[in-house]
């Protein structure tokens, strides 16, 4: 299954969703449009989840309203 994450622009990723890791609470910072902001250990530099596949059950378990309002509801 796609990761329709792919398709969320990094801004909303980074407000929404992947700020840390649920399980270890793990961040890191980086630079995003001129700021200095902490996100999950896992998070690319374009945004992506780097373990997308073996994420943790939170993250599989987040409801997305973005997700569900273009259409790209999953199970997954």
């Amino acid at each position: 299954m796609p990761n329709p994450c792919e398709k969320c622009p990094i801004r909303e990723i980074i407000d929404n969703c992947c700020s840390s890791n649920p399980e270890t609470g793990g961040s890191k910072t980086i630079k995003f449009k001129g700021q200095i902001i902490s996100v999950c250990e896992n998070l690319a530099n374009d945004g992506s989840c780097s373990i997308y596949d073996e994420r943790p059950e939170d993250c599989r378990a987040y409801v997305c309203e973005r997700v569900y309002a273009i259409g790209l509801n999953s199970e997954s």
